[in-house]
């Protein structure tokens, strides 16, 4: 049986390069104060980077510049979220760019723009092609 420091090494061993974490995400294996201790561990041997206090991700690392790439900035924007149980919700240029993703990779998805008082759809369910997507113009 494995105890609950191998655990948590083996959730974490499992996670892909680049993704962010917290102590908290570990919360449902052990105490916090194992988790932290562990964690403090891993640091110290160099199998995953300290983001800042709390924070952690499993480093991606380039072969061609030799060495550890930046923490990844929506991974950590993200563990952040699920230790303080916040939601993000994109908006601006960022929600008109996820748009545009779901819209040229064909997924079908109804998109509204909220004014005033009401919503309105900018885009009937089902297949529009990004051609179309050009011509709309919010409300």
């Amino acid at each position: 049986m494995q105890t609950m420091s191998d655990q948590l090494v083996a959730k974490i061993s499992r996670l892909e390069h680049g993704k962010a974490f917290s102590a908290k995400d570990f919360l449902d294996i052990a105490s916090r104060r194992l988790i932290d201790i562990t964690l403090a561990r891993l640091v110290r041997a160099g199998k995953i980077r300290r983001v800042r206090r709390g924070l952690y991700d499993n480093p991606k690392v380039n072969s061609a510049l030799g060495g550890q790439l930046s923490p990844d900035l929506d991974e950590v924007a993200h563990a952040i979220a699920r230790s303080q149980r916040w939601k993000i919700i994109p908006e601006g240029a960022w929600a008109a760019n996820l748009l545009r993703a779901i819209v040229t990779s064909a997924i079908k998805n109804s998109a509204t723009s909220t004014g005033d008082k009401s919503a309105k759809s900018l885009i009937e369910p089902g297949l529009v092609s990004a051609s179309r997507l050009r011509g709309l113009q919010a409300p």
